[in-house]
């Protein structure tokens, strides 16, 4: 049967199984980025993804918000006093955190058939590596899509296709109705030409989201409505690239500097602006990317089992910074 030790450099034995999960520690940060770099919707993910937001306990994460200024101050006389009264400009949305997990099992066989300290670390590695793969393209999916059972919300909740006066599914565990400039900015463009008036109306959204003081950094859409945007504006428009965190892409399209970003998960006929200030991955720092040790199966002789665990939620803070297009035609 394989070994269960080998040796570091002719000196340090270890077992193989905390050689597998060491070496994991050492590059999945790696491995992530490199799956996340070929795709800009999972690189603006991965810039936004923040680990610092964890409630006390674990149970949720918490996103502090701005709801109100200060009512205590003015145009005052020369000889009139300034209110010292308290106030208390923040609340808090609260997110339920959601679970992703895989599992990978490594067989007897396997191992019979794959003897040797090398050949069983990579065998084992390779089917890390796809396996977080395919919880990219989870996440991907997720992304795009809306909350459902055990799935979180995604960018259908949290900038949905609704008019502001409309919306009414709670966020965050506050209604729009409830907190002041919770609704996120909407244009609907039902019965309109996308071809004559698109761009106008991304420069009215654009606009809006600037008065409430947001910055639109990224622009998501579908494929069909970028290759409208982009046939429309092609007399002046010049293909340029742009980047992401640490990752260069070549030949993008931008409006007011915003790179348009399509995808295939992403839902037709719709363009959302992104502030990337307001948008984010909320991550448990314990348990994201994080495999398991390798475990028997009970009764199952020499075989093991392992899963990797990812504690997220996509989260919104300032709604009224982001926005949505809906109805292209």
């Amino acid at each position: 049967m394989p070994k269960s030790t080998f040796t570091f450099k002719g000196s340090s034995t270890i077992a193989n199984d905390q050689a597998w999960i060491g070496d994991w520690q050492n590059y999945k940060d790696d491995v992530a980025w490199m799956i996340y770099k070929d795709r800009p919707d999972l690189a603006v993910v991965f810039e936004s993804m923040r680990d610092d937001v964890l409630l006390d306990g674990g149970e949720e994460f918490g996103i502090p918000i701005v709801i109100s200024g200060n009512p205590n101050g003015g145009p005052i006389g020369w000889e009139e006093g300034v209110s010292m009264d308290d106030f208390d400009p923040l609340d808090q949305l609260v997110y339920r955190p959601y679970l992703l997990a895989y599992g990978i099992r490594d067989g007897f066989r396997q191992k019979r058939t794959n003897r040797g300290k090398n050949q069983r670390i990579n065998r084992r590695a390779l089917k890390m590596e796809a396996t977080i793969e395919s919880i990219q393209d989870n996440i991907v999916e997720i992304l795009w899509g809306s909350q459902s059972g055990d799935q979180a919300h995604g960018l259908a909740d949290l900038i949905p296709a609704t008019l502001p006066a409309s919306q009414t599914t709670s966020i965050g565990g506050k209604a729009p109705s409830v907190v002041e400039g919770h609704y996120t900015q909407a244009i609907n463009m039902s019965g309109e030409v996308a071809a004559a008036v698109l761009e106008d109306r991304m420069l009215t959204l654009l606009n809006t989201i600037a008065l409430n003081k947001g910055n639109v950094d990224y622009i998501f859409t579908d494929q069909t409505t970028h290759e409208t945007y982009e046939k429309n504006q092609r007399d002046f428009l010049y293909s340029t690239d742009f980047s992401i965190g640490d990752v260069n892409f070549k030949n993008g399209v931008k409006f007011k500097d915003a790179p348009l970003i399509f995808s295939a998960n992403s839902i037709a006929g719709e363009m959302r602006f992104i502030d990337k200030r307001e948008f984010m991955f909320s991550v448990d720092p314990e348990y994201y990317l994080e495999w398991t040790d390798m475990k028997g199966v009970p009764n199952v002789p020499f075989t093991e089992v392992a899963q990797n665990v990812s504690v997220y939620a996509f989260c919104r803070r300032q709604g009224r910074r982001l926005g949505c297009i809906f109805n292209i035609a």
